[in-house]
């Protein structure tokens, strides 16, 4: 096993552990007790606004960070020289984005409403944005260990400020949907703090000069990345706009749709902490085609046995799921939860595939995919969420997420000429088999449903194991590199 693939077991499995002890318990304790506290309505708003801002933050990042991560891990020495450059861009997309938010908000009809609330949502989604771009530069000086537990942070400090909230009578008593935000906006000042007394320290030599050619040259260097983020946020976001803008009883709708995504989410966040970790590995090995090959190999294998187990596994206990977690569920609510989370799989395939190509500069082809993605999410939303409602978006996402998955495995495969094909005839082959036991296993009530639960999950791991998607041989030498 090569270094790099020692250093990328090592982290994630720090990354995972750090995350199931903290980022879990927020989603299912303290967001999950929000939505139940303010009510499928007002939640669905807070929703809806959220992924407003969300549609327009490429122009908060505009590629900055996914630059970063992989211009310093190719050149850590140019850091200092390039910073203010960086910095002062930052500044102007600050500016820009929220002038663009607050028009979108204003055409759309939200602003005269709800403009304190998608105020310190764009605040918010702007300190996220600052907190990324210092993380970029931890992670591009392959400070992975340290960039591991700011990623938890944000949610760490909002667990601490939701339970003083949520738990303490009287404030729980005045609780509204305006104070969670309040609390997240607090939450991530926090964390922008922390991040910044990590970064200054390697930025001390720097020079505070705006240097107008370097900046557009940047501006372009980025832009491709930029556009991607702005493509994969519209066909992955979009839904719930469309949801509310279309629908009658729209804020209910996407109040049903939000408690679903959120076991999405919650997957979700660690295929993304997986990708995270994989850009600049990727960008340092691509002239190492046997080297990138076994990474990407390792580590598609590794995050698809997981998401596999967990939508299969979420799958036959959706209604059991969803009445557990939220006082209003249905039926209904299970059926959204059932189909939205079979995404994660396609999902958590595209942040190692995706970001593959985006470690190789391979920009133009992503953007196209997009594209395309987008057209199709449109299109299939516009057709159906007036008739079919929730479920209708929770379908989308499952084809479109499906869709950008072929595509990016083949580009992989023609562009960086890996050879995947044996690889993922293992993973096909495992989703078959397990799918197939587990099917039966849940009809097979042995006890209560959590229990059968557990089973399948436990199953699943052992299968991975029995197919080689996840060696021992890699644990032993990670455990005795520690």
């Amino acid at each position: 096993m090569s270094t790099t693939q020692k250093s990328f077991l090592s982290n994630i499995v720090f990354l995972i552990a750090i995350n199931l002890i903290v980022k879990p318990f927020y989603v299912f304790v303290i967001e999950r007790d929000v939505q139940n506290m303010v009510g499928t309505a007002d939640y669905g708003i807070y929703f809806t606004l959220l992924n407003l801002t969300l549609l327009l933050n490429m122009l908060n990042d505009f590629g900055i960070r996914n630059f970063m991560s992989r211009y310093i891990a190719q050149h850590s020495h140019l850091l200092q020289k390039y910073f203010s450059d960086l910095f002062a861009i930052k500044l102007i997309l600050t500016g820009l984005y929220i002038i663009s938010v607050t028009a979108f908000a204003a055409v759309l009809g939200y602003w005269k409403s709800y403009a304190i609330l998608i105020s310190v949502l764009m605040m918010s989604r702007l300190t996220i944005s600052w907190i990324d771009f210092f993380r970029s530069i931890i992670i591009g000086l392959e400070r992975y260990r340290m960039d591991s537990w700011l990623s938890i942070l944000p949610r760490l400090s909002l667990l601490i400020i939701g339970a003083v909230l949520l738990w303490i009578p009287d404030f729980r008593a005045q609780f509204t949907i305006e104070w969670f935000v309040y609390a997240e906006f607090t939450a991530l000042v926090i964390s922008l703090m922390t991040a910044l007394f990590i970064a200054l320290p390697h930025l001390k030599q720097t020079r505070f000069r705006f240097h107008y050619p370097r900046v557009l040259v940047f501006l372009r260097q980025s832009l491709p990345y930029a556009l991607i983020a702005f493509l994969m946020m519209i066909y992955s976001r979009i839904d719930a706009v469309m949801l509310e803008q279309l629908l009658p009883n729209g804020k209910e709708e996407v109040g049903i749709y939000a408690a679903a995504y959120r076991l999405l989410d919650a997957a979700i966040m660690f295929s993304f902490l997986f990708a995270n970790l994989l850009l600049p590995m990727f960008a340092r090995l691509l002239k190492k085609r046997e080297e990138l090959l076994a990474l990407v190999t390792m580590s598609s294998q590794l995050l698809m046995s997981i998401s596999i187990t967990a939508a299969v596994s979420i799958f036959l206990f959706r209604q059991e799921i969803m009445q557990l977690l939220y006082i209003e569920s249905t039926v209904y609510w299970g059926h959204i939860l059932g189909m939205l989370i079979w995404s994660f799989i396609a999902v958590s395939a595209t942040h190692i595939f995706g970001t593959a190509l985006l470690a190789d500069g391979r920009l133009k082809r992503l953007n196209q995919l997009f594209v395309l993605g987008i057209v199709l999410n449109v299109v299939l939303n516009a057709l159906f969420i007036p008739r079919y409602g929730a479920y209708a978006a929770a379908t989308t996402t499952v084809i479109t997420q499906s869709f950008i998955l072929v595509g990016e495995l083949t580009l992989v495969m023609r562009l960086l000429q890996l050879n995947l094909r044996r690889s993922f005839g293992k993973i096909v082959l495992f989703a078959v088999v397990f799918f197939g036991v587990s099917w039966y296993g849940a009809k097979w009530q042995a006890g209560a449903w959590y229990i059968n639960f557990l089973g399948i999950i436990l199953y699943g791991v052992f299968l991975a194991f029995a197919f080689r998607l996840i060696e021992w041989r890699s644990f032993k030498m990670l455990l005795s590199r520690q």
